[in-house]
């Protein structure tokens, strides 16, 4: 039976209801495109790479005005600019001085500028961007995978005992490994991050919150906290989000969204190409709606001083394959779903 047949074959209000159907799935499709993108996009951001990108960006980046401001006041371009140290890193060497400052007092024989000096020519950098990233990646998912130990702490000497002996003056001999060790310990590094830190950010109240799984909420509240009697928390947040951007969430989406095209399928009479139409609609403005505010986010960082403008662009660059392979991907539906439907017209057979 020819297309033209069948559609006179069938009642007008039968197909005013599959065409009325045929937009409510379409909708639909778009909600649950969206909601996959979402979770796609929260897992690649919050991927371990993504975060040691990120924390290396800011211990290395460097402290600079927008582009187009310095080269209006100095007439002087970002690329022959002879970058300065990263904000973040002369934090961090401050915080270690001091710190050592107050085991040591006046028998510390390192300056705060030797210790800038190695840093920047050491691979102590990369080795805290790795450990920032593990504890992060435990925040986020709620483990407890990331150690500090004594072996790590050898190897990190050793590999750079040349340096240590040029630019501290220090002679890296089993006495000063052991000292090193001692102050590892001493501090317990580990158990200041997770207990003040990690536990310090998860125990924070979010007033008027309330969990959207109950068993995520907090066994203690702390009305001190919060006028609301703390009984949403940034940790009940974070288990919230992992059980909405769970694999298994990923996977009903995905599930949903064949059992979408599968339905538009029928209600589009089993034509493959209107139903190719159907579905690069929604999987297009979807695309394009993602895809246009990722490309300005994608321009805007070269505006932005570091290390916000290079962040920016590392989490903007870990989603916008995403965004763009949605567009590109419903604009070839609807290319496809045209010809498709240009031969059936031209088929007589059909």
């Amino acid at each position: 039976m020819s297309e033209n047949t069948e559609k006179k074959a069938l009642p007008l209000g039968i197909r005013i209801l599959l065409n009325i159907v045929s937009v409510l799935l379409c909708i639909c499709l778009f909600v649950s495109l969206l909601a996959a993108v979402f979770i796609l996009d929260f897992r690649l951001i919050t991927s371990k790479d993504t975060i040691e990108q990120t924390a290396n960006s800011f211990l290395c980046a460097p402290e600079q005005l927008p582009r187009l401001k310095l080269v209006a006041a100095t007439g002087v371009s970002p690329a022959t600019e002879e970058a300065a140290d990263s904000p973040t890193q002369d934090a961090l060497v401050e915080w270690l001085f001091n710190t050592l400052e107050e085991q040591h007092g006046e028998e510390l024989a390192v300056t705060q500028e030797q210790m800038q000096a190695f840093l920047e020519q050491s691979t102590t950098k990369e080795f805290l961007s790795e450990k920032i990233a593990s504890y992060v990646d435990d925040f986020i998912n709620g483990t407890s995978n990331t150690t500090l130990t004594n072996e790590e702490l050898t190897g990190l000497i050793e590999e750079n005992m040349a340096i240590i002996e040029t630019e501290l003056g220090i002679v890296v001999d089993e006495a000063a490994k052991e000292q090193v060790f001692a102050f590892v310990e001493e501090m317990n590094l580990d158990e200041v991050i997770r207990s003040e830190v990690i536990a310090g950010v998860e125990n924070l109240t979010i007033p008027g919150g309330t969990p959207l799984f109950p068993e995520n909420a907090p066994e203690e509240v702390d009305p001190e906290n919060s006028a609301y009697g703390g009984s949403y928390t940034v940790g009940a947040l974070m288990a919230d989000l992992r059980i909405l951007t769970s694999v298994d969430a990923l996977i009903i989406c995905c599930v949903i969204i064949a059992v979408l095209i599968l339905a538009l399928f029928f209600t589009n009479r089993m034509r493959l190409g209107s139903t190719l139409s159907c579905v690069g609609i929604p999987a297009t403005v979807a695309g394009i709606l993602l895809a246009l505010p990722t490309l300005l986010l994608q321009l805007v960082p070269e505006m932005i001083p570091e290390p916000l403008g290079s962040t920016m662009s590392i989490l903007t660059g870990a989603i916008a394959p995403v965004h763009y392979a949605l567009a590109v991907g419903g604009i070839v539906l609807l290319i496809i779903g045209a010809v498709v439907k240009g031969l059936q017209k031209s088929d007589p057979a059909t």
